[in-house]
């Protein structure tokens, strides 16, 4: 088996000597048993260190958060981590865990979602926390099943309880151990899923009483009426069932996601995958295949991008493709295609013979007849105008040399207040006024625009962001005064002439609705970080430091996290929301079905 690949991410200085102690050992463990180790030659706190992670990780198999109190305050650090749970999630990392290594022990802030991590405690007894995790890479060397969710790979590691001390096993004692006995712990195993129903099959005389005969008698009627609906679903959705003239037949659909793997200009990483999901294809002639492409737009000619060539398996395809550059294929294409040819020679375009286009979706480009003013301008915009204008591309924020679309701005803005807010909070003291006061002054420049930002910070202020991506603000405080709307009120603006389009779907406009809810939120949240960085820029350096203002900055702090990475459902222990979540569901608004072509 091909050993793994490991990132370590880690966010220790020079001074950190136990730590970094436990950091070798822990590297040098994992090279022993032939894993290949990466490591930032840094501090996650330095520029370079987000796109050092994200060019080496995308072709590693683990992720390792090397938990520390400066690593569980580090937003750069917290970014890492978000960037692994997406690329678990995707099915291109085989697992994530923390290794935690607070040289005392002591309990830290850190976000909610990192308790969830398989855990491995090397703050007592950090030899044998080594152990187990080795064992636990050793253990799963062999790559998942394609199938396989992110809770099968955390059904295969160990999660300990915080705090406790992982030093003994109720069988061997530590006292009673010899010094380097290597009998560490293996991972746990999963549970098998019927030991919770043991004890009752063992003692329920099945038959004998007149509960067991109930039993038998609702679970032959549970069977019978799944079989009937399993039925009645293949009847329903069979192509060769369908009398013509009824509905289209739907076979499925497509749509986008971000692979989050953005570059300094934010126009990658965008919009750069596709999930397909078809069901009851049919099956090629002899000598030949099926393959899926994606077309340009019906007014472009050529350019077809080849997905895929296959031959269904039981009528099924589900494919994952990613751009291998991550550029946004939204961006340039707008059609889905599966033509039968030749399996002997592959095409690099699709056959010109329309008799042999089998499958096909678009995304609807004709004009609304209901125009739009756009500065001076009207204009009659299409579903497929709305999409790019959010997800790839939108015309007055390329005029300002903002190119993207409307989502990436949001979501790095709306990241840069949350890494501000938690600059301006910081991690103790001694801290440094004057660093606290820019950071202040760079959160109302984003949320303001660099045209407002004037009347909420003190006379003479600078502007200490970049004017170009300054100029564009989060929130709308007067839109005559600025060159476009903010980011929240402009993407409500193309959601709200999405969903009231006549070829906008019932889906589309669920989901425009959920999304609009979630942007109200996060602008409640901003609205709030506003307030309160608006009172804390106007403070005297003496000010900013006591620790009377330290609940003003908690909130403020707090307001930006909420906006940035949602909240936790308290019942359920998931994070949703934010603007984490709006950048992640904006690409399904771009989904296709796909039914059969028509010549």
């Amino acid at each position: 088996m091909s050993s793994p690949g490991v990132f370590i991410c880690h966010d220790l200085d020079t001074k950190a000597h136990q730590e970094l102690q436990i950091l070798t050992r822990l590297r040098q463990r994992l090279e022993e048993t032939g894993t290949t180790v990466t490591v930032y030659p840094g501090r996650a706190s330095d520029d370079g260190f987000l796109p050092f992670l994200n060019q080496t990780l995308p072709d590693l198999q683990w992720f390792i958060l090397f938990q520390t109190p400066a690593a569980a305050q580090s937003y750069q650090v917290r970014m890492a981590v978000n960037t692994a749970l997406k690329l678990l999630e995707q099915r291109r990392l085989q697992g994530v865990v923390r290794f935690l290594a607070s040289a005392d022990g002591s309990p830290v802030e850190m976000p909610a979602e990192w308790t969830s991590l398989p855990t491995f405690d090397g703050s007592y007894d950090y030899p044998r926390a080594i152990e187990k995790l080795v064992l636990t890479l050793e253990q799963d060397r062999a790559p998942l099943p394609v199938s396989a969710s992110p809770q099968a790979v955390q059904a295969l590691l160990p999660t300990p309880s915080l705090g406790s001390s992982p030093a003994s096993t109720p069988s061997t004692p530590t006292s009673l151990r010899s010094p380097g006995q290597a009998d560490y712990d293996r991972p746990v195993l999963p549970p098998n899923r019927l030991v919770p129903f043991g004890g009752s099959f063992r003692d329920f005389d099945f038959g004998t009483t007149e509960r067991g005969r109930a039993i038998i008698g609702l679970s032959f009627l549970l069977v019978a009426t799944l079989v009937l609906g399993t039925v009645m679903a293949l009847l329903l959705t069979h192509p060769s069932q369908t009398p013509a003239g009824s509905t289209i037949i739907s076979y499925g659909h497509l749509q986008f996601f971000n692979t989050g793997l953005t570059g300094a200009d934010n126009t990658t990483g965008i919009c750069d995958g596709l999930d397909i999901h078809l069901q009851n294809l049919g099956t090629p002639q002899n000598g030949q295949s099926f393959y899926a492409w994606l077309l340009r737009d019906k007014s472009q000619l050529g350019g077809a991008l080849l997905l895929s060539k296959f031959t269904p398996v039981h009528g099924r395809l589900d494919l994952r493709y990613t751009s291998p550059n991550h550029q946004n294929l939204l961006a340039s294409y707008s059609r889905f295609l599966i033509t039968e040819e030749s399996a002997s020679l592959t095409p690099d375009s699709p056959t010109a013979d329309l008799t042999r286009w089998r499958y096909y979706a678009e995304i609807p480009q004709v004009p609304d007849p209901q125009a739009e003013t756009v500065g001076n301008t009207t204009v009659h915009y299409s579903n497929l105008d709305h999409l790019r204008h959010l997800l790839s591309g939108e015309p007055q924020l390329d005029q300002l040399s903002l190119h993207g679309g409307l989502s990436v701005w949001f979501f790095e803005n709306v990241s840069k207040i949350f890494e501000w807010a938690s600059t301006a909070r910081g991690t103790g003291v001694p801290r440094d006024a004057t660093e606290m006061h820019n950071a202040l002054v760079k959160i109302l420049d984003y949320l303001d625009g660099t045209e407002l930002v004037a009347q909420d910070v003190p006379r003479g202020t600078p502007i200490l962001v970049d004017p170009t991506v300054g100029r564009v603000p989060l929130l709308t405080l007067d839109e005559k005064a600025l060159p476009v709307p903010g980011y929240i009120r402009h993407i409500e603006l193309d959601l709200i002439a999405l969903t009231s389009s006549p070829h906008s779907s019932a889906a589309q406009r669920q989901l425009a609705g959920q999304i609009d809810a979630e942007l109200n939120r996060v602008k409640a949240n901003l609205d709030q970080v506003r307030q309160d960085a608006r009172q804390l820029v106007n403070m005297s350096p003496k000010q900013l430091l006591a620790s009377s203002t330290f609940p003003l900055l908690d909130d403020l702090l707090s307001q930006a996290r909420t906006a940035f990475i949602g909240e936790v459902n308290p019942a359920t222990g998931v994070r949703s929301g934010g603007a984490v979540w709006i950048f992640d569901h904006m690409p399904e608004l771009a989904a296709l079905n796909v039914t059969p072509y028509k010549t």
